[in-house]
């Protein structure tokens, strides 16, 4: 079952979980046991990387964001169910 995976696709994963660099989030946006069992250190950091994780995040939330819903058929094509009877 595992063996199908691309190896480029466990290559990155193990790559991302192994990298050292710091993760920036926001301050109540780092989940529980990540606070309690990780090491969090508050910093500034640049305009541009704000911007950059602005932009990633709003992206990330159009891609999330649900298709509209079908156009109503006509009146008269809705036409109500008959209820079941007992």
């Amino acid at each position: 079952m595992y063996g199908n995976t691309p190896p480029h696709l466990v290559s990155a994963l193990f790559g991302a979980l192994a990298d050292k660099t710091h993760l920036v989030r926001e301050p109540h946006g780092v989940p529980h046991l990540a606070a309690t069992h990780g090491r969090i250190s508050p910093g500034q950091i640049s305009a541009e990387t704000f911007a950059f994780a602005l932009e990633r995040r709003t992206t990330a939330l159009a891609q999330r964001r649900t298709p509209p819903p079908p156009a109503a058929a006509p009146s008269s094509l809705n036409v109500p169910k008959p209820r079941r009877t007992r």
